[in-house]
């Protein structure tokens, strides 16, 4: 038995709540799909980035979403390159786009738990769209909505509910809704270049060491073997964060690339 589903079968035993019984707990399925509860004391210990979606994701002719699979870049060591996750909507695949960028983040599931908690004297439960294992180990739940639904009162009920029991757990909680479109373009764009790039003349190192001085996209790629072959390898190791540069403005000829760590510094 591995680690992760020891410590599933242990925290089935212990069951979800303490005394008094009116304490929000998660449901779940494990990687397995077996069906699992705990309390949020014990969440942080499940490694809910490997387990399944906690309900079916409908789809039908005229469904008004469009959902469908992205093919995340797993990060956590696991041996395994990348993983497709479920989304339910456009403004959900942009999110897991921003996700698949971010360095922090290292895997990805998809409403992996469904939280029930007391709320005017009732039950009641919400499913979050994703949960993101962090490299710190610690982990970022997120829930997606369009900024006008967000706004209404039971969806706001439901988010201040769900950032308590993330706070009761030591989880990170974000409201997601739409990306600027210029930087959601800019990573659609990236996201194409994040599987590693063929590089026999060694242009990434070529580039990051031109790099260290911020220079013009365009300039960059010149230098280095030209716009055919070195523009690819750019884009890969911007994506990679080996070089970065402005992505809330369009990319183009004249975007000053530079190292990233000239960047933070």
């Amino acid at each position: 038995m591995t680690k992760a589903a020891a410590q599933v079968v242990e925290m089935r035993r212990r069951g979800p709540a303490p005394a008094g019984g009116h304490s929000p707990y998660l449901t779940y399925k494990d990687e397995d799909g077996e069906e699992g509860i705990c309390s949020l004391r014990d969440a942080d210990a499940l490694p809910f980035e490997t387990f399944s979606p906690r309900r079916r994701f409908p789809s039908y002719r005229g469904q008004p979403s469009l959902p469908g699979r992205y093919y995340f870049t797993r990060k956590d060591g696991s041996g395994d390159p990348a993983e497709h996750v479920v989304y339910e909507s456009l403004l959900e695949k942009s999110h897991l786009i921003a996700l698949d960028f971010d360095p922090d983040v290292i895997a990805v599931s998809s409403q992996p738990f469904r939280l029930q908690y007391r709320a005017g004297g009732r039950w009641r439960k919400h499913t979050p769209d994703f949960f993101a294992r962090l490299r710190d180990g610690g982990g970022r739940v997120l829930d997606v909505k369009g900024s006008k639904r967000a706004e209404e009162p039971k969806t706001r009920a439901v988010f201040a509910a769900t950032r308590r029991a993330c706070r009761a757990v030591g989880w990170e909680y974000q409201v997601a809704t739409e990306l600027d479109p210029t930087y959601h373009a800019n990573l659609r764009w990236l996201a194409g270049f994040r599987r590693e790039v063929p590089d026999p003349e060694r242009f990434a190192e070529q580039l990051v060491e031109l790099a260290v001085d911020p220079t013009p996209l365009g300039v960059l790629v010149e230098r280095v073997g030209g716009p055919a072959t070195s523009r690819p390898v750019l884009y890969h190791l911007l994506w990679n964060h080996l070089l970065t540069c402005d992505l809330t403005q369009a990319l183009k000829e004249t975007t000053v690339i530079t190292t990233a760590t000239r960047r933070a510094s």
